[in-house]
């Protein structure tokens, strides 16, 4: 064994030859921040099961699992660990791979977005993580050694691009991948198997990812923290294979996001694949499916300027003829058409929503919900942080999707730079606005820097105003609960009550806030019918069950 590979994995006394990789485990730490999901424990995102899709595929074995559900039997049951985090998770990584040491020796592999900026990581005592898109350097890896039952050597490692590794306290780079084509995102489906090892697979919201990458490669034009800034240049605006790169190394899309620098622009997931996977998800027993990406919309929209990279937010306009065979494979399941299952739409960009795709998303999904970033009131900030879509694109899409019967989910920031006293008071007109126009629900986010974003150098600055918006938030979701008193809904009951045991947590099929059930406590995973009959927050509402 080379002294290189010693310090690589740093297996103490165990020698490199004799590791025996038969079990994976697979820690999904994803918005657990400090060990526990607090705002999202009905939620599942893919990346965890599109790793465990990826092992299947070559015959490796795992088990998915969250921080908080990590025991001494996991610990000691495998041979190999993967996390997959978040950056606003390191916290919770941390105390993984402690615990994980504490009772075992084999490696720590680390993906997701948390390995952004590598640097991050020093503190961390991992052996291997994957920058970005891990399909290609996961395959490489498996075809190393792993699918064998081994690790790959140093050498091999050393020919993977998209990894990093720790040497000496030091973070040691290979050359970053490339963004994986089409046909490598549609290589590998998303294990189903493994979703049964989340608690509350069976009424969680499962996320299904649809497209990878963002169409948007504007860029902010606010002078940056590192002193870049915009100089007009025009590139933003020239041939679509020009936008990929800006001559002041300005990260693309919105300020604070880092999905076009680390993913690129998008490539869609086919048809089949999804239907296939929303299908088989089914059958395991999950009742609410998300159809997921940075933009619903940009779905397919690559294949009308191939061979080009789609980077324009604009045009060509939503590919409708792809969006609907989608929906219209979806809708034929039996599952989802007999309202068994619920499908909803988590992002779409105001800036390319129309009547045309309103018309085509209440057709197949009468009542469902729709998420639209807003972040500003102010349609001239919204420009100068590189965020594609007008007031006026908001203000339309929310009055569409009211006329269509779409619900809406709106979000904005606070805290982001620039954030003046005078664009804060356009958000909460805009806030007010859209109440008026009848918005579902308005989520307010506290502005978190992201690595490879062009905001990552900023922190977080606060006024007044923003508690005045948080507020505003809160009384208008606390209203849209009050009309919800006396009315009833299908309700899945997924855990008791932290505190009262008698009681139960519930989550409505059709989607809305989450419920408290008087005496649902003992009723853990069946389905009933609950009728509202109070407001506790402007997230909880309290329902008892007639049937």
């Amino acid at each position: 064994m080379k002294s290189d590979e010693f310090k690589i994995f740093n297996l103490k006394n165990r020698k490199f030859g004799e590791i025996k990789i038969v079990r994976t485990l697979i820690v999904d730490a994803l918005r657990s921040e400090k060990g526990i999901k607090r705002f999202t424990r009905d939620f599942i995102g893919a990346g965890p099961r599109t790793i465990a899709g990826i092992l299947e595929s070559y015959g490796i074995n795992s088990k998915i699992i969250t921080p908080e559900n990590l025991n001494i039997k996991e610990l000691t049951d495998y041979d190999l660990l993967f996390i997959s985090a978040m950056t606003i998770d390191l916290i919770a990584v941390n105390k993984v791979i402690k615990k994980w040491k504490r009772y075992n020796n084999s490696p720590i592999f680390i993906g997701g977005p948390i390995t952004s900026n590598p640097f991050d990581l020093k503190s961390l005592e991992f052996n291997l993580a994957f920058m970005g898109e891990s399909e290609e350097s996961l395959e490489k890896i498996i075809n190393f050694g792993l699918k064998d039952g081994k690790l790959p050597s140093f050498s091999d490692l050393k020919k993977i691009n998209g990894i990093f590794y720790r040497k000496n306290g030091e973070i040691i780079i290979i050359k970053p991948n490339s963004y994986i084509s089409k046909e490598m995102l549609n290589k590998f489906q998303p294990s189903i198997e493994r979703i049964t090892d989340y608690p509350y697979y069976f009424i969680a919201r499962v996320y299904i990812e649809c497209i990878r990458g963002c169409s948007n490669f504007l860029r902010p034009t606010i002078k940056l923290s590192e002193n870049i800034e915009c100089n007009n240049c025009g590139k933003c605006s020239d041939s679509l294979d020009e936008r990929l790169d800006c001559p002041q190394n300005i990260p693309p899309g919105c300020g604070f996001c880092s999905v076009p620098s680390v993913y690129g622009p998008p490539r869609s997931r086919s048809v089949s694949n999804i239907v296939n996977e929303i299908k088989g998800l089914i059958r395991k027993g999950v009742r609410r499916l998300v159809l997921g990406g940075s933009d619903f919309l940009d779905y397919e929209r690559e294949e009308l300027v191939k061979p080009l990279p789609l980077t324009d937010p604009y045009h060509p306009l939503p590919n409708s003829e792809k969006i609907e065979e989608l929906l219209s494979e979806i809708t034929s399941i039996p599952e989802v058409k007999n309202n068994k299952a619920y499908i909803f739409i988590e992002n779409i960009k105001a800036c390319l929503f129309s009547r045309e795709i309103a018309k085509i998303i209440s057709k197949y999904l009468p009542n469902t919900s729709v998420s639209i970033g807003c972040e500003s009131g102010s349609s001239d900030y919204l420009k100068s942080i590189g965020k594609p879509s007008s007031v006026e694109d908001i203000i339309k899409s929310i009055r569409i999707c009211k006329e269509f019967g779409i619900r809406t989910h709106c979000y904005f920031i606070h805290g982001l730079p620039n954030q003046n006293i005078s664009v804060l008071k356009e958000t909460k007109d805009l806030m007010e606005n859209l109440d008026k126009i009848g918005t579902d629900k308005i989520t307010i986010y506290r502005f978190k820097p992201l690595p490879k974003s062009s905001f990552e150098k900023f922190n977080y600055k606060r006024y007044k105003l923003s508690e005045q918006i948080k507020k505003l938030a809160i009384k208008i979701n606390y209203n849209r609960k009050l009309a919800l008193i006396d009315k009833k809904f299908q309700v899945v009951i997924a855990e008791p009550h932290k505190r009262n045991k008698n009681d139960g947590i519930g989550y409505i099929l059709e989607g809305g806030p989450t419920v408290l059930i008087k005496n649902g406590g003992k009723l853990i995973g069946k389905e009933v019918i609950v009728r509202i009959i109070s407001v506790l927050s402007d997230k909880f509402v309290e329902g008892e069950i007639i049937n």
